[in-house]
């Protein structure tokens, strides 16, 4: 998904959408939160970048965005929340995963998504 050398985006490009569109239903496939971080530092700021692919908790949400992504998508909680109440569901769904988020942020001594740093996430192996 990310080759470290690869050219910078054209001058006009506004976004970057990172996901793997599924692809981790193969077996040693790079998820989106793995390529994020060499995409962020090759686009370096000139394109907003949004990063899809398995970000159903506010856990994965601040990850996303101290890696560096500037909108991280949440189709799927959508759409369960869609599933289990239609638009009460997906508003409580919504709901849940701001809490999260903001507690998530609260536990890591964090006031601003806009504040995260990358160093905030690390791999334990």
């Amino acid at each position: 998904m990310a080759k470290p050398d690869a050219p910078p985006p054209p001058p006009a490009l506004e976004i970057v959408w990172v996901s793997n569109h599924g692809g981790r239903q193969l077996d040693h496939t790079q998820g989106s939160i793995d390529a994020l971080p060499p995409i962020v530092d090759t686009v370096a700021g000139r394109a907003a970048i949004v990063v899809d692919g398995g970000f159903t908790r506010g856990t994965a949400v601040l990850k996303g965005l101290a890696l560096g992504a500037t909108v991280v998508a949440v189709g799927r909680t959508v759409l369960w929340g869609l599933a289990a109440d239609g638009a009460t569901g997906v508003a409580c769904a919504l709901d849940n995963l701001r809490r999260e988020l903001r507690t998530t942020m609260a536990l890591a001594g964090q006031t601003s998504a806009k504040n995260l740093e990358r160093d905030l996430v690390f791999r334990v192996d």
